[in-house]
């Protein structure tokens, strides 16, 4: 119960933004109120103390710690392909304007503007790929042959990530802490 609230609450911060990562938390903790011992991992000494902290907060700290992983993986791609841009060489990457419908990322082009509002609005798949179809088209038309863009990466999907690391190796950021 009291995980439910947590959840509730880092959802009405804004913390968790997306209602399905909030359910998520709030699922884990109905599901493993407690934090359990982990299956495979060696004590390191970060084991006591997650102990002492709900799964759901073991979950969101290595759901954190392993979304980390995406913006030193982009800026590895942009580097290794001569992209890498301090403004967004961590969060962005480059791909061509052909291949804007079929991929799930969000325009991020300094170069092209973009309608927050209109952007947030996109409730449905079809809706987004409409959408990404529509500026493609526009940026065909002027010639653009490049966009930069950033991956459309749900949150669930490092908190299913994090899960897995937290059941199997227990809480990772408090291990890598223990370690240093």
């Amino acid at each position: 119960m009291l995980t439910t609230v947590f959840a509730r609450g880092l959802f009405e911060s804004g913390i968790l933004f997306g209602g399905a990562d909030a359910k998520a938390v709030m699922v884990a903790g109905l599901a493993l109120p407690y934090f359990a011992a982990p299956l495979l991992a060696v004590p390191v000494g970060g084991t006591a103390v997650a102990g002492l902290l709900p799964f759901a907060v073991n979950l969101l700290l290595d759901a954190a710690l392993l979304a980390v992983v995406v913006p030193v993986a982009l800026a590895v791609r942009n580097l290794a392909r001569g992209e890498f841009h301090w403004r967004d060489g961590f969060t962005t990457y480059s791909i061509p304007v052909a291949e804007l419908p079929e991929r799930w990322v969000w325009v991020r082009d300094p170069a092209v503007p973009i309608d927050r509002e209109a952007e947030d609005a996109i409730e449905t798949s079809a809706e987004d790929v409409a959408w990404r179809r529509r500026i493609a088209a526009e940026l065909a038309g002027t010639g653009r042959e490049r966009v930069r863009v950033g991956p459309q990466l749900p949150f669930v999907v490092f908190l299913l990530a994090g899960a897995v690391a937290a059941v199997l190796l227990g809480n990772l950021v408090l291990d890598l802490l223990f370690a240093l």
